[in-house]
């Protein structure tokens, strides 16, 4: 374990076909850190959530999406909480921003809001 003066940089970020825990050198596998399985579990199901189809998001709502990442800005709290001073923990994705809306002219020169699709 390092030092309180050098900790270890950790970041929890989903990505494809690897744990949700980075460090410098790229993805690293929870067996490897001293979590609790639970907090091991979560985090990997957290994680096989988060896949693009077709460059797309793979949240039905722009509120799934937002609540997906609080969740893991949640998971990396508990992953410093269980690591401790030697680590220093961070979550690495962006909070959502809302569609955007466009004006799409119908009928009798009324205008309604669409939501683009990302």
């Amino acid at each position: 374990m390092n030092g309180h003066a050098n900790p270890r940089s950790l970041k929890v970020m989903a990505e494809y076909d690897t744990d949700p825990v980075w460090d410098e050198g790229g993805g690293i596998e929870l067996a490897s850190l001293p979590l609790s399985q639970e907090l091991s579990d979560e985090l990997r199901t957290w994680g096989e959530e988060y896949f693009y189809n077709d460059g797309r998001s793979p949240f039905e709502s722009f509120e799934a999406e937002k609540n997906w990442v609080v969740r893991g800005k949640k998971l990396a709290d508990r992953v410093q909480q269980e690591l401790g001073a030697g680590y220093a923990v961070s979550y690495g994705e962006q909070m959502p921003k809302p569609p955007k809306q466009t004006k799409k002219r119908v009928a009798k020169k009324r205008w309604r809001y669409k939501t683009r699709k990302r």
